[in-house]
Parts: structure tokens; sequence; C-alpha cells
């Protein structure tokens, strides 16, 4: 089930906020490909998506942010996850086998 259009098309200046009212003609898209218009919160950076985890990666913050079960991205850096060596070792060899 993909995220909810409008947790990405709020933060768009070229919209008229159309998503985030429920008026968006636009069809709903795969996580992953809306993961690229999430940002860290901490560093501004890329996330990447685990679909089995529910979550979004921070690489370069080795943080771990949560999806809800109503599929809502917890981006709140005091509620993110650190990851330890051994797990950042994890995600980037999943990043590269993929």
């Amino acid at each position: 089930m993909p995220l909810p259009p409008a947790l990405f098309a709020a933060g768009t200046d070229d919209d008229d906020h159309s998503a985030a009212s429920g008026n968006s003609d636009r069809a709903p898209t795969d996580h992953a490909s809306e993961a690229l218009l999430l940002r860290c919160p901490a560093c501004r950076g890329k996330l990447l998506y685990f679909a089995e985890e529910r979550a979004l990666v921070c690489v370069a913050c080795r943080l771990r942010f949560a999806i809800t079960p109503d599929d809502i991205p917890v981006l709140l850096i005091e509620e993110a996850d650190e990851l330890d060596d051994d797990q950042l070792r994890d995600v980037l060899a999943r990043t590269d086998a993929t």
C-alpha cells in the first residue's frame, strides 16, 4: 500500500497543494519512488526505503525512520533509531544487492 500522496505534495513549490486537500489527479505511486521525494530531517540527504522493515534509512546520518501502520513516515530525529556498524553494513549490503 503506497504512502498517501498528500504527504509528498504539500512541500512542493510548484503546485497548489491540491494533493494535500485530497483533490489530486495523480495516481498513487510505490513507496520507493515516494521516498525519493522525502529527505532526511537531519542532513537533507536521500532516504532509502525498506519495505520489509517498514522504514526509511539515511545512510549519511545512520538513522532509521519508522513508517506507521497507516503509512505515515515518522521523520522526527528524536524518534529515529541510530544504526550501529553492523546494521549500517546490512543496509549497505542490501542497497548494493538491488
